[in-house]
């Protein structure tokens, strides 16, 4: 594992902190691959070259800091944030209204908020940012200098159980191209009853448990599964035994709705119940429809996960249904744009053929701006 610390200069001349970054990274640098910068244009130089897989900011009430974090997060590199007890009542009462109160407004709150995780130092200040609750991704990791209670081996021991918990919880953010890739032919080869036509190359056991863990947060275990089974590759990883933090995105899971919609708008269901009077459709034109309406519910509410995707996929590939009808009913309720978009992405994604589309895809600015939406939900 690569680790990247960040400490701001000033900290280093004061002496404590510096003494437990050096005792943290001596201990750490048995097993993993550690390096500290005290700016940010070192910062911006080694995750350039050398992209670590966990960053970690020693900083409170930093503007450079915040800095670090912010860039950490357009380049998607899972953070952690260890405060060393500057959030404490008697730590905030130093020059409270000349610099906290300015520093607060410009990012501290956010900075805090934003973490993938925090680092605290002991239960003091655990039950300090448990009671303040600005993150519930909470890590306590006593400090060896202070407390005989834990060594510094023991300390890096549980830092590093930490930081892969870090790691775990950001799957998504994490999977490369390739990986992406790789997660789309076992989805296709599940959905498919043979894989004959699908190419895909093995991939290293740390990209195979990124996909097994997005796979778990998406609803679509069972389907990676068996399309493991078919390409004959490694059983799957046990998810369930690895240590992460709450999701961030409360999704749902469950298979996607045919026999009746979601939406409660009143103007909505009318809508839809004039268009069964008018066009009489058949129980199979009503899943795809219905699936459809509900589909595009759970992306507004974001709550959409790929699950959706694929229980949308098998209604269209295997529903005997009236094409010409289906399309009427989602024009009258201005869902046949929508539905262009979600086909063109079905097919890049899934694999999904025009034979099996009710009318053709497109790719627009509505697709591009769904694709955006779905990368947000952490889907694709």
């Amino acid at each position: 594992m690569r680790v990247l610390h960040y400490i701001p200069q000033k900290e280093v001349s004061a002496g404590f902190l510096a003494d437990y970054l050096s005792m943290l990274t001596t201990a750490l640098s048995k097993t993993a691959e550690v390096d500290v910068v005290y700016s940010l244009s070192p910062f911006k130089k080694k995750i350039r070259e050398q992209r670590p897989d966990i960053v970690h900011i020693h900083a409170c009430w930093d503007i450079t800091g915040y800095r670090v974090q912010q860039l950490a997060i357009r380049e998607h590199l899972p953070h952690l944030l260890s405060l060393h007890g500057k959030m404490q009542p008697w730590h905030l009462k130093d020059h409270f209204y000349l610099q906290k109160i300015p520093l607060l407004v410009l990012g501290q709150h956010q900075a805090i908020t934003k973490a993938d995780a925090i680092q605290v130092d002991g239960p003091m200040e655990m039950r300090r940012m448990t009671a303040i609750h600005w993150n519930e991704r909470l890590g306590q990791i006593d400090n060896a200098l202070i407390t005989k209670t834990i060594t510094p081996e023991e300390m890096a021991q549980r830092m590093m159980a930490l930081y892969q918990k870090v790691i775990d919880s950001n799957a998504f953010f994490l999977m490369t191209e390739e990986e992406k890739r790789a997660e789309q032919y076992l989805i296709q080869a599940g959905l498919s009853t043979t894989a004959e036509n699908i190419t895909y190359s093995q991939l290293p056991d740390t990209s195979w448990r990124r996909i097994c863990l997005h796979a778990e947060e998406e609803g679509i275990t069972d389907i990676v599964e068996k399309g493991a089974q078919q390409l004959q590759h490694s059983p799957m990883v046990d998810t369930g035994s690895i240590e992460r933090f709450a999701p961030t995105l409360h999704k749902n899971k469950e298979m996607l709705e045919t026999q009746q919609i979601r939406i409660k708008n009143p103007l909505t269901k009318a809508s839809f119940e004039t268009i069964r009077k008018d066009e009489s459709p058949s129980d199979a034109e009503l899943s795809v429809c219905q699936a459809i309406i509900n589909l595009s519910h759970e992306l507004k509410q974001k709550t959409l996960s790929k699950r959706h995707l694929v229980d949308l996929y098998k209604v269209l590939r295997y529903t005997d249904y009236d094409e010409d009808k289906v399309y009427r009913m989602l024009k009258h309720l201005k869902l046949h744009h929508f539905t262009e978009s979600m086909l063109q992405i079905l097919h890049d994604s899934l694999g999904l053929q025009e034979g099996f589309m009710p009318f053709d895809p497109r790719d627009n600015k509505r697709t591009k701006k769904i694709i955006q939406s779905l990368h947000n939900l952490n889907v694709q």
